[in-house]
């Protein structure tokens, strides 16, 4: 009675799986060359995606060139990068194509309301980015001229400072020379003051030796004579 009961239960599971996969896959066709037991319904093995490892090549022959992974990072910019606008894209597409697309502030006026509205944003936006250009390059003149100036400036400043190193070694030169001029004088000072002391001492001697004389002595007569001169 058993084997009864599973001979009648098996086929209807398996018309049951049958029915879910095409339901599942929407399949309509011919159902004979299909897999309907448990191991279909199962995942496959491998469920992990592979990775792309380099890009799409164009030349079979030539794959050494192609071992480029997808992850490596771009190399860095080699200096700033101008600010891309509406008006540089445009003309970079133009340069691309070879053809000039009419802008949306070109159009002529439109009955169509959210086109002529488009039509007045893009005008005035056109104006605010013409109003920023023109303030744009005032500005890079202005700082342009700033740089001139205080390049100017700099020179101008280095030369003073050279001037006035100049005066400052000519002052030190002048202060050394007063210095030395002043100690000489001292020096002459003191040699004029050595030969008073000396004639002082002389005259002393002289007067004494006069006064060891007689009166009527000729070198006397002499030496006091010299002596009124001195």
């Amino acid at each position: 009675m058993r084997q009864s009961w599973k001979c009648f239960t098996m086929p209807t599971r398996i018309k049951t799986q049958k029915a879910k996969v095409q339901s599942i896959a929407g399949y309509t066709g011919d159902t004979q060359d299909m897999d309907f037991s448990n191991r279909a319904l199962e995942p496959p093995a491998t469920t992990t995606p592979s990775l792309i490892r380099r890009l799409p090549t164009y030349d079979p022959r030539n794959t050494a060139s192609d071992q480029i992974l997808l992850h490596q990072l771009s190399p860095p910019l080699v200096g700033p990068q101008p600010l891309l606008t509406n008006d540089t894209m445009e003309d970079e597409e133009e340069a691309i194509y070879g053809f000039r697309r009419v802008k949306m502030f070109e159009m002529a006026p439109s009955d169509d309301p959210k086109l002529e509205e488009r039509r007045q944003r893009a005008i005035y936006a056109k104006k605010n980015r013409d109003m920023k250009k023109r303030e744009v390059g005032k500005l890079q003149h202005e700082a342009s001229a700033l740089r001139a100036a205080n390049e100017q400036c700099q020179a101008n400043l280095t030369h003073m400072y050279e001037v006035v190193e100049d005066q400052q070694r000519k002052i030190e030169q002048l202060e050394q020379y007063l210095s030395d001029t002043r100690q000489q004088l001292r020096d002459r000072d003191e040699q004029i003051l050595n030969s008073q002391k000396k004639m002082s001492h002389l005259k002393a001697h002289l007067e004494l030796i006069a006064d060891g004389l007689d009166e009527n002595n000729m070198s006397r007569r002499l030496l006091l004579s010299l002596l009124a001169q001195n």
